[in-house]
């Protein structure tokens, strides 16, 4: 690991996710950005993995809400819910929410938003992630 001025940190190197594509110098790097739904990014690359904090939070609100005070129709509530078309996509939401929780904990995420790249670099609280990764960018090429 390397340690890097200001904001870009070094961060561990794990190479649990697919390698995407960002349109940086054509190269193949994995760009992993994480935030909250009320921090608002620019220059969000293509190919780049958006991972929102609160989602599960979000989605666990959506499944509660409006349910009866009385648990045993509660229950039956959300076993109509869960019979419904909608409630497999909120499942596989609420997993993939849940996944990205367990990897800004993985990757030891201090402070948002964190634009990753590689598993290598980090840089905080940069909303402009266009910038951060010409942040990276210059850090690599110093080297």
């Amino acid at each position: 690991m390397q340690h890097l001025p200001r904001l870009l940190i070094a961060t561990m190197m794990l190479s649990s996710l697919t390698p995407l594509a960002c349109a940086d110098q054509n190269s193949q790097q994995q760009v992993t950005i994480y935030t909250t739904s009320e921090i608002a990014l620019q220059g969000v690359p293509a190919g780049a993995e958006v991972i929102y904090l609160d989602r599960q939070r979000q989605i666990e609100a959506m499944l509660s809400q409006g349910l009866p005070p009385n648990p045993h129709q509660a229950a039956m509530t959300m076993q109509q819910r869960m019979a419904g078309p909608e409630f497999a996509q909120l499942v596989q939401e609420l997993r993939k929410a849940s996944d990205g929780l367990l990897k800004a904990k993985v990757h030891k995420i201090q402070k948002l938003p964190a634009v990753t790249v590689d598993h290598t670099y980090v840089v905080y609280g940069q909303t402009n992630v266009g910038l951060a990764l010409r942040q990276i960018q210059a850090t690599r090429n110093g080297q």
